[in-house]
């Protein structure tokens, strides 16, 4: 069992992580075209970049490699979590379809 301290510790590096690696990520989005320009039904304003959920796994990331959990299934969740990140990225650069989600 984690303490609380620990548990504050982690989610600093998490939100710092997330914090700095926001406007990396968004360089990268630019410079990939995986960018949002408003047309039809979307309600902002100005091209918003996409790829925003990289900037937060790397958060995660970085608050689980701080704690080191030893959980039995850590393998299956971070499989999982890969591939919910691949299809988070795909379909932020070239737009997948919802059957294919």
């Amino acid at each position: 069992m984690y303490n609380i301290t620990e548990l504050i510790i982690a989610f600093l590096i998490a939100t710092l992580v997330a914090f700095f690696t926001t406007p990396l990520v968004k360089k990268l989005a630019f410079k990939i075209n995986a960018i949002d320009v408003p047309k039809g039904r979307k309600q902002h304003d100005g091209i918003k970049a996409r790829l925003g959920g990289i900037a937060i796994i790397a958060g995660v990331a970085a608050g689980l490699i701080y704690l080191q959990p030893e959980h039995p299934y850590m393998l299956e969740i971070i499989i999982g979590g890969i591939i919910i990140i691949i299809t988070g990225i795909l379909d932020d650069t070239i737009g997948l379809k919802l059957i294919r989600k």
